[in-house]
């Protein structure tokens, strides 16, 4: 049987380590991910050109430059295995990815607004979760969360959604997800490669406040434009 690789402060991978497959059930954090690639025997140029990230030492020095502090609404960080299907133009396209985001609280349900009563309720029979992207956080408030990999696979299917009328969307959105009761295995890269795909998607630090920055602002500015009737609405086929 292959021995499973675990992931914990004294990790010092090298380059054989990379294509063995990570223990699921061995508890880990993000700065135990984080750690290991700054004392990974692998030099971190060059571990960096392979996981195509050039921001760990970066993502590091900022992990550590506060405390973290389990204040917020998620619970944990979780790595789930994705596969999809889509019809466009008559041609079926399917593929498959690992995706990295933010768990929630048991049952915290962050946005009630759009929610009846029946569907709030039912939400939390069901133990709700809510997922939380995370690309726009900065280390030190995602560091100390642990990272569980999911126990199941998910398949979404897409076909049919543009001849679903408005008024069964959410039928059609409740329904397209199908979940496998398996245990999908990871290797190292590809754990490694997941993670940074998701922490880098905005840049390096700088560029994401950068862009976190600007984003408020749009937000503020279309707020703004809403409550003294100068907001315009541009018509699809006029944009």
């Amino acid at each position: 049987m292959e021995k499973l690789l675990k992931i914990n402060k004294n990790l010092r991978f090298d380059y054989c380590d990379l294509m063995k497959t990570v223990d699921p059930n061995h508890k880990f954090t993000l700065r135990d991910v984080l750690r290991a690639c700054i004392q990974s025997k692998i030099p971190t140029t060059i571990l960096e050109d392979i996981l195509q990230c050039d921001y760990i030492v970066d993502y590091w020095k900022e992990a550590t430059s506060k405390r973290f502090r389990n204040d917020g609404e998620m619970e944990y960080l979780e790595l789930a295995w994705l596969s999809e299907i889509d019809e466009f133009d008559g041609e079926e396209n399917s593929g498959h990815h690992w995706c990295f985001h933010g768990i929630g609280k048991e049952g915290h349900i962050p946005d009630q607004e759009h929610l009846t009563k029946t569907e709030i309720k039912k939400l939390k029979k069901e133990k709700y979760r809510q997922g939380y992207a995370i690309e726009f956080s900065r280390m030190y408030k995602l560091a100390g969360y642990p990272i569980k990999i999911k126990n199941k696979i998910s398949v979404e299917d897409w076909r049919g959604i543009d001849n679903v009328p408005q008024s069964h969307k959410k039928d059609f959105y409740d329904n397209m997800t199908t979940e496998l009761d398996v245990q999908p295995s990871i290797t190292l890269i590809e754990l490694l490669y997941s993670i940074f795909w998701e922490l880098s998607f905005c840049g390096s630090p700088e560029q994401r406040d950068d862009k976190c920055e600007n984003i408020s602002k749009t937000v503020d500015d279309f707020k703004k434009a809403k409550q003294d009737g100068t907001l315009k609405v541009v018509d699809f086929d006029e944009l």
